[in-house]
């Protein structure tokens, strides 16, 4: 790349708005994104719904960050994952860790079919690092 490029991403500018938590300081603000997948990750369920805990652990947050998800279903075909819910709202967030728990509304999901149709939660946190 050349240099005027790489100053560019260097200079890159994140801001936060509105936070629930402490304010950091803004350079101490990092956003960190990531994805979960059914067929490498450790999914968990029942006879009614299935979850997954999200580590984001080497993000390097020192409180809870805001956390936004949403689910990919890559070889679920036309409809995808239309039918489940769940998949865009974390749940027990820790600087550390989320929880997702998906569940249908016209069928119960399985971790069969979640590894069938290579389901992933992609991720986006922004927090504080200090």
């Amino acid at each position: 790349l050349p240099l005027f490029a790489l100053l560019i991403l260097a200079t890159a500018d994140l801001h936060v708005a509105s936070f629930s938590g402490t304010q950091g300081p803004a350079s101490c603000t990092r956003q960190c994104v990531g994805t979960s997948k059914a067929t490498r990750d450790n999914w968990t369920g029942d006879y009614a719904h299935i979850s997954v805990l999200v580590d984001i652990s080497d993000c390097g947050f020192v409180s809870k960050p805001l956390v936004t998800c949403s689910i990919e279903a890559r070889g679920a075909g036309i409809f995808g994952v239309s039918w489940v819910l769940g998949g865009s709202a974390p749940v027990d967030i820790t600087e550390n860790k989320f929880d997702v728990h998906l569940i249908g509304y016209t069928k119960f999901p399985s971790i069969g079919e979640a590894k069938a149709n290579d389901w992933a939660i992609n991720w986006s946190a922004v927090g504080y690092t200090c």
